[in-house]
């Protein structure tokens, strides 16, 4: 094929300036732009059977090869979560940590007054529990080592506990 990936991806980033994209939606646009191409590539492959397996591909060839892209083309940015998210920008990384450090601290100069107080970790509890049934399916329950027997000794309960246990499935 005479189209090269690397190619077809900084021109997509490059008319998307600071949309940040995932390997995926960069591979779904990149057949779209090429249909004919990736077609062929699809047809040669005795792996890619569907257009979701070319895809996939797409997006695997892309992860694999951005750390030689990123060296070549300094330009290109990626995050650091998962998933990874690919976007193009002129400015250094220094340069997009002063923005950003310059937007917080205005912002905080500007209004000091929407300064909230430092949350206690017993009141973190519900929103935990909350984020695991809500995430993750699993019915978590706080354990109170205030209530717990202290046959050890002075600090002899300290670790006797975790604050938080979780059971994943229906509770009847």
């Amino acid at each position: 094929m005479g189209l090269r990936l690397k190619d077809v991806v900084l021109s997509i980033l490059q008319s998307n300036v600071n949309t940040r994209l995932t390997a995926i939606q960069l591979a779904s646009l990149a057949v779209e732009k090429h249909p004919v191409e990736y077609d062929q590539k699809k047809q040669s492959s005795r792996a890619i059977s569907t257009d979701a397996e070319l895809r996939q591909q797409i997006a695997a060839e892309i992860g694999s090869s951005r750390p030689n892209w990123q060296r070549k083309h300094p330009e290109l940015k990626t995050t650091e979560g998962r998933p990874r998210r690919y976007y193009y920008s002129a400015q250094s990384a220094s340069e997009q940590v002063e923005v950003v450090e310059g937007n917080i601290t205005s912002a905080q100069t500007a209004d000091t007054t929407l300064e909230l107080p430092q949350p206690r970790e017993h009141d973190l509890y519900p929103l935990l529990a909350a984020y695991n049934l809500s995430e993750n399916g699993v019915h978590s329950k706080r354990i109170d080592e205030k209530r717990s027997s202290n046959t050890r000794g002075p600090k002899g309960n300290k670790w006797l506990h975790p604050d938080l246990v979780g059971l994943q499935g229906a509770i009847p």
